[in-house]
């Protein structure tokens, strides 16, 4: 028993070395080989001489006998595989250029007849009959490879050559149209096919347009730096204003709310000096929803401060380093966002989609473009949540550091 199943996994493992050197065939010569089953023997239709024949390792004869059992049909695709070894305890007997032999023992022992089948045979049967509604895995994928995108079966499951892209985004959708209206008791017959399912759009949007937009979120984000240095005037330690405000009575959650205001307020005073310079000096039209990309540079500023009172309470670094850390984190940010050019942000998005789904900076750009490129705000209320959720975070982190922080002597 031991030594019949050691044999069936060495001959699997043979078989998947021929299909590997049959796909190289195919990269250099461009034809693969396919098994399609054409004859099979059950105990009770075996010959005995077959049986003696196997008995004695005379398997060349005996794939020369059983070969003789192919009819010459159509080749079958349901019944057509990449592998001989279909069933548990199959082994393959003989295989030559055109045929295959695989006896299995279980059940009284059987014999299965496999042709080799060129891939260039099967497209054109498929071409001439069509793909049967049982055709195997292979089959399918094989009438993919070159001739479709993907294509429904009768029970409206869907077989797709890749599994993303648009065509395939269209078939979904049309079939998930089919399944509803099905489930009303409605024929499919009513739906509209004709129904073009992509819109055309016409865009302005240029490299140039998108760094813009990548340098006023990045813009927006200097307040990082009125944070730190809002926090550094509370601290007795980094300035001689800090000294006199911790040594007053003057509560110093005044003196955070009123630095915190005019940080703000210099910041968005920084800003509509940009635009006034983008829009009257270098004439680019870059806003066409001039509150929400307003509003949303104003949420920029608020986020980019409270990062920077959470830098300020670093109480290991100086005044410099904490400036320093501001500045690395921003232009990071940035970076990653498209700042510097829009390399950079392709290759985030294609092997680390999910940072630039975060990066505070990536969702102000993206925000921008949103507003005034795609005209439509589906993504705008994500995009302020998660910024206002950040912002909330963060002064509530940058607060609880503020109270801890104590001073033996000034």
């Amino acid at each position: 028993m031991n030594e019949s199943v050691k044999l069936s996994v060495e001959q699997e493992k043979t078989v998947q070395k021929k299909s590997k050197t049959s796909s190289d065939k195919k990269s250099a010569k461009g034809t693969e080989v396919f098994y399609s089953s054409v004859a099979y023997l059950q105990s009770s239709e075996i010959p005995k001489d077959i049986d003696n024949l196997r008995k004695k390792g005379h398997l060349n004869k005996l794939l020369n006998t059983v070969l003789t059992y192919d009819q010459k049909d159509s080749v079958e695709l349901n019944r057509t595989y990449k592998s001989p070894l279909q069933n548990k305890g199959d082994q393959l007997l003989r295989e030559n250029k055109g045929y295959a032999g695989v006896y299995n023992s279980s059940v009284g022992g059987t014999y299965e007849v496999y042709r080799k089948v060129p891939d260039s045979v099967l497209r054109k049967s498929v071409e001439r009959y069509g793909l049967p509604d049982n055709a195997t895995e292979e089959g399918k994928q094989l009438t993919l490879e070159e001739k479709a995108d993907g294509f429904v079966e009768n029970n409206l499951d869907i077989v797709v050559a890749k599994e993303s892209g648009v065509p395939q985004s269209v078939l979904k959708n049309v079939v998930t149209q089919i399944k509803q209206v099905q489930s009303l008791g409605k024929s499919a017959s009513t739906i509209d096919f004709k129904k073009s399912w992509i819109k055309e759009t016409k865009s302005d949007v240029s490299e140039g347009t998108m760094i813009f937009y990548s340098s006023l979120a990045s813009f927006a984000m200097y307040s990082i730096f009125s944070g730190v240095v809002c926090v550094a005037y509370m601290n007795g330690n980094l300035s001689e204003v800090g000294r006199r405000v911790m040594g007053s009575s003057f509560s110093k959650w005044k003196f955070l709310i009123y630095s915190f205001a005019t940080g703000l307020m210099l910041n968005v005073l920084s800003n509509a000096l940009l635009l006034v310079y983008i829009t009257q000096i270098l004439k680019l039209q870059l806003f066409t929803n001039w509150t929400g990309s307003i509003l949303l540079m104003l949420i920029g500023n608020i986020f980019g401060l409270s990062f920077g009172i959470l830098i300020g309470t670093l109480q290991q670094l100086s005044i410099q380093g904490r400036i320093i850390v501001a500045l690395m984190t921003n232009m990071i940010a940035s970076a990653i966002a498209g700042l510097m050019g829009s390399s950079i942000r392709v290759f985030m998005n294609s092997h680390l989609p999910w940072v630039n789904q975060y990066n505070p900076v990536a969702l102000i750009m993206s925000g921008f473009y949103q507003l005034n490129r795609l005209n439509e705000s589906t993504q705008m209320t994500r995009i302020f949540g998660l910024l206002g959720i950040y912002t909330l975070l963060l002064m509530i982190f940058a607060l609880w550091r503020l109270r801890r922080t104590r001073y033996d002597s000034l």
